[in-house]
């Protein structure tokens, strides 16, 4: 026997319990939603003081922000919360198609 097919490593699968196997993966696409949630979160606590400034500066019509480093942290604080937002939206249409179908 080669190295690839050496028994004492091998795992044979024989019968694979389909409702079993559907439960483990939608709990676990539950629980990473429930954890991208949490995390956006998080980030929103984190990052009160860019939405303060910017809520400051929509009354004030002062520029969002002072200088081009600040304006640069606010981008990328936006930017993480919009890719967390998407990776919600994405996970909850999975979520969607694999219950209905």
């Amino acid at each position: 026997m080669s190295k690839q097919h050496n028994q004492s490593n091998a795992i044979f699968l024989w019968t694979v319990r389909r409702p079993r196997m559907f439960r483990t993966v939608v709990d676990d696409m539950c629980r990473a939603l429930v954890n991208l949630r949490l995390r956006r979160q998080h980030e929103i606590e984190v990052g009160k003081d860019w939405i303060e400034r910017a809520k400051e500066a929509d009354v004030g019509g002062e520029e969002e922000n002072d200088n081009a480093l600040d304006r640069i942290n606010y981008g990328r604080f936006c930017q993480g919360l919009e890719r967390l937002d998407n990776a919600c939206l994405q996970l909850d249409e999975t979520l969607m198609v694999l219950k209905d179908f």
